[in-house]
């Protein structure tokens, strides 16, 4: 009988506590109302299909407002057509790890593209994917745009493989296969890339910073940089083998420095008519000819322009006294 009433006890306590933190039963008056969050709270980017992004004869998708959009799958281009055309400003497009590829015959077809027209699309951002098999350009955007993390290949021997125009920033994309891996313009910023076996440029810059980034097995030039391009830091491999160069430079005012070049024909060439330009702290070894050329051999063709520190290769010091003896010029 004690152990009976122990356990009523037990089961009256227990009761008597979940009374006492209980709700009530009765609900509040009226209809029930929704607790939860909305499908656009949850994801409030637009998703790019044929209902939201409708395209045209020409391109599988059309963006015509400003707004964050995303890849639900791999884009596969029907052919004779191109993938994503941008017609707005402020427009992000995450790819969120998809493919855009194209397969079809030669075209000038091209993956995600900003407007050409008279009024930029600026401030645009295309990232986080993989585009691939484009006769035209894999990215071109407009004026202070972005591309980040963007792997672009196979786009044919006449295109771009990503080209951002002024203010824009490239960061953390690979491109190989292309015609010129990566174009910037004036204060846009490439950085920590990789561009490799392109037919003629791993980059090419006007007035840009190439800075941190790798160029490879490119036929003619590394890194082409003109009119006040800053390139530092970079690492150059077997580029322009044949008759090229690592670095290229044209016009006036850039800077090329702190570079690791090994491999292919020559280090750094000096174009024709370049002025006040400066060469420095760069690491040059294993080139087939001069380690720095400056072209054209004329008196007077290259003013101003400052070549210094040069590191050849330790089997091969220099064996001359002056300074200048490991540059044609």
């Amino acid at each position: 009988m004690k152990t009976i009433t122990l356990v009523r006890t037990s089961a009256l306590l227990a009761l008597a506590a979940g009374a006492a933190f209980a709700g009530p039963l009765d609900p509040p008056a009226g209809p029930v109302a929704p607790t939860g969050k909305t499908l656009a709270e949850v994801e409030p980017r637009i998703a790019i299909n044929s209902i939201n992004t409708p395209g045209d004869s020409s391109w599988m998708h059309r963006i015509t407002q400003p707004g964050s959009y995303y890849l639900t799958g791999n884009l596969v281009v029907s052919p004779n057509k191109s993938g994503i055309f941008i017609d707005a400003e402020n427009v992000t497009i995450d790819l969120n790890g998809f493919e855009i590829s194209y397969s079809g015959p030669d075209s000038d077809s091209s993956g995600i593209e900003a407007s050409d027209d008279e009024i930029p699309e600026r401030g645009c951002t295309v990232k986080n994917g993989a585009i691939r098999g484009f006769h035209g350009s894999g990215v071109s955007l407009d004026d202070s745009s972005t591309v980040e993390n963007v792997r672009v290949r196979g786009n044919g021997s006449s295109s771009y493989g990503i080209l951002v125009s002024s203010h824009g920033r490239v960061s953390g994309c690979s491109v190989t296969g292309a015609n010129i891996g990566i174009a910037a313009s004036y204060a846009a910023i490439v950085e920590n890339c990789t561009s490799a076996e392109n037919s003629q440029s791993g980059y090419s810059v006007v007035g840009a910073v190439v800075r941190g980034c790798t160029a490879m097995n490119n036929a003619s030039y590394g890194i082409y940089a003109q009119a006040g391009a800053v390139v530092e830091g970079n690492r150059l491999y077997n580029n322009g083998v044949a008759s090229g160069s690592a670095i290229a430079i044209a016009g006036e005012g850039s800077v090329v420095r702190d570079n690791d070049i090994r491999g292919g024909w020559v280090g750094v060439r000096l174009n024709t008519g370049a002025a006040d330009n400066l060469v420095a702290a760069n690491r040059i070894r294993g080139t087939g000819s001069w380690p720095i050329v400056m072209s054209g051999q004329a008196q007077n063709t290259f003013p101003n322009n400052h070549v210094a520190q040069i590191i050849t290769n330790p089997a091969s010091p220099f064996t001359a006294t002056n300074p200048f003896a490991n540059i044609e010029y």
